[in-house]
Parts: C-alpha cells; sequence; structure tokens
C-alpha cells in the first residue's frame, strides 16, 4: 500500500530537515509508533527501516518507547538456559 500525505508548506518551513530527511523521520515515527502499540514486532520494524534490530532499539532507547517482552519471549530464553 501507498500513502500519501500532504503536510502544509507553513509546517514543512518550520522543521530543520531536508525532504528525504522528513520523509525517514516520519516513517520512522510511523513504525515506532506501530510497535508502541504491538503492532509489529522489533525484527519487523527493523526490517521496514532497513536497519539491524540492534540500530532499532537504540532508536526505541533514543525515543524513551520501552522494549516489549513477550511471554513466548520469556518462556524461550528460559528453555535456552534449561539446555546450558
Amino acid at each position: 500500500m501507498r500513502l500519501v500525505v500532504e503536510i502544509p508548506d507553513d509546517i514543512v518551513a518550520r522543521l530543520p530537515s531536508g525532504e528525504s530527511d522528513l520523509q525517514r523521520e516520519l516513517l520512522t515515527d510511523l513504525v515506532c509508533g506501530l510497535y508502541a502499540d504491538w503492532k509489529i514486532n522489533s525484527g519487523r520494524a527493523a526490517e521496514w527501516l532497513g536497519i539491524s534490530r540492534l540500530s532499532f532499539w537504540n532508536e526505541l532507547g533514543q525515543r524513551q518507547i520501552p522494549r516489549q517482552i513477550s511471554r513466548e519471549m520469556i518462556e524461550e530464553d528460559a528453555s535456552l538456559a534449561d539446555c546450558q
């Protein structure tokens, strides 16, 4: 799906970044919001942004968005610990 959003020129003029930086920032905002709302996981978020999962986690830290930990992740970690 392709989505086109019109931003008024006076608002764009107040933004410090160029057009390509603005597009990237808006995409990052969208992806972080979807992650924060549990709509996508960190792997999918990182893939969508074209960055590593670690880089995505760093982005979350800068935005003070907590990392999600699901029951499945905890159980997987516990089972790995039991194997060692």
